[in-house]
């Protein structure tokens, strides 16, 4: 039978315990009892030693702390980017609102976001890019305002739509200002549209279900003129009726002209 040995010469546990069998033992049955104790033994040395040891725990946490930092910084360049981004929009928004953003140059753009001409190239490549970006994140803006409201509810799609007008309501009309430009200025313009059509048929789709037809087109028709941001403007600032009567108003039309409808053709 071999000798399991050790490093310095010396006998192993096991090898040491077979020397003392009994007598009549068999030292074949007397080696596979012990072998079996011992590696139980080194299992459980293995895992209360091995695992938890200084070393092992110290090397863990190294492991683990370097992970952290790299992912922190990930994190953190993905954060400055994005910052970037939003200061590039924001100056294309009120350049573009104030009229100047055909003749502003991508210097003046950049300088105004705090950041180099070249990074606004890297982020948007052109001066084209970067303000149909910027219209992008508007009308999704505004579509999550505008769209909060349940369908069916007229009061609250009235108060949602006045929110809007409120806030955003001369940078509409500026934009309804470049009907016929041709380009992403034009673009602009269509975007707004089919996002105020979509909205009357959203906020308005169990009144217009009701309808078939000529009839559904006409009312469909009267809604998007109802709500318009020119007809807000005609009674909060020509007429200048306070809030509370524009809101009124807007909803009484609004009501009438659903009523008014049997689902004739």
């Amino acid at each position: 039978m071999p000798v399991t040995g050790r490093p310095d010469g010396g006998l192993s546990a096991p090898s040491r315990s077979l020397r003392s069998c009994a007598p009549g033992e068999r030292p074949r049955e007397k080696w596979a009892e012990v072998h079996e104790r011992h590696r139980s033994h080194d299992a459980r040395s293995y895992l209360s030693d091995g695992l938890t040891s200084p070393e092992f725990r110290i090397t863990f946490r190294h492991m683990k702390s370097g992970g952290s930092k790299r992912q922190y910084r990930q994190v953190a360049r993905a954060e400055g980017r994005q910052r970037t981004r939003e200061a590039l929009l924001d100056a294309a928004e009120h350049e573009f609102f104030a009229g100047q953003f055909e003749n502003v140059s991508l210097e003046d753009l950049a300088a105004r976001a705090g950041v180099t001409k070249q990074t606004l190239l890297r982020h948007f490549s052109t001066k084209e890019g970067l303000l149909e970006a910027s219209a992008l994140r508007g009308r999704d803006r505004i579509a999550a305002q505008r769209f909060s409201a349940a369908p069916g509810d007229i009061a609250a799609a009235v108060d949602t739509l006045l929110e809007h007008y409120e806030q955003d309501g001369e940078r509409s009309l500026a934009i309804g200002a470049l009907e016929g430009r041709d380009g992403v200025l034009g673009d602009l313009v269509a975007h707004a549209k089919r996002l105020h059509y979509d909205w009357v048929e959203h906020a308005f789709a169990p009144q217009l279900a009701r309808l078939r037809g000529r009839a559904r087109a006409r009312r469909r028709a009267a809604l998007i003129a109802l709500c318009d941001v020119h007809v807000w403007r005609l009674l909060a600032h020509d007429l200048r009726l306070p809030r509370a009567e524009v809101r009124r108003t807007v909803i009484e039309s609004i009501e009438r002209l659903l009523e008014d409808g049997d689902g004739a053709r």
